[in-house]
């Protein structure tokens, strides 16, 4: 349910201006933009600050920033998930990042795991949540009852 919530409110960028709003765990945070050189993009734990030319260069800085970011805490947040699969012989080969417009993930039968990058604008919970049903899906490929079962009782 979250997530569906997520998906309405998740915003598009299109202001460029100075003071514009990004999006990070299901917050916003100032934007700042300023033209200038090298380009990049950080965030401070209060605000994100791009520097490029031309500011248009903002939400593709945006987005490599957010895919950085993605691949580091993705892993992080998915380790000690896998530890509660183990018992089950389940190891996924992979976590993935992809941009994806209908899902918020999926696990192919080798067992690798691929997140949406927009997920990494979500609270943490909401990670877990989806590492948690992918591996669910490395037991029980369909969404019967028998997988809701695993999945109820792997959740936290």
């Amino acid at each position: 349910m979250f997530l569906i919530l997520f998906h309405r409110v998740n915003p598009v960028f299109v202001d460029l201006s100075p003071q514009t709003k990004e999006i990070y765990r299901f917050q916003y945070h100032i934007l700042r933009v300023t033209e200038g050189a090298p380009d990049s993009a950080r965030y401070n734990g209060r605000y994100f600050e791009v520097v490029c030319t031309p500011k248009s260069k903002t939400a593709e800085l945006m987005q490599v920033w957010y895919t950085k970011r993605a691949k580091i805490k993705f892993v992080e947040i998915a380790a000690p998930v896998i530890q509660r699969f183990k018992k089950y012989g389940v190891v996924p080969s992979g976590i993935h990042i992809k941009s994806m417009t209908s899902r918020w993930g999926s696990c192919t039968p080798a067992g690798k795991i691929i997140l949406n990058i927009e997920l990494i604008k979500t609270p943490k919970p909401c990670i877990e949540y989806l590492v948690t049903h992918e591996l669910c899906h490395l037991i029980r490929r369909d969404h019967y009852k028998a997988f809701y079962e695993l999945l109820k009782t792997k959740i936290w």
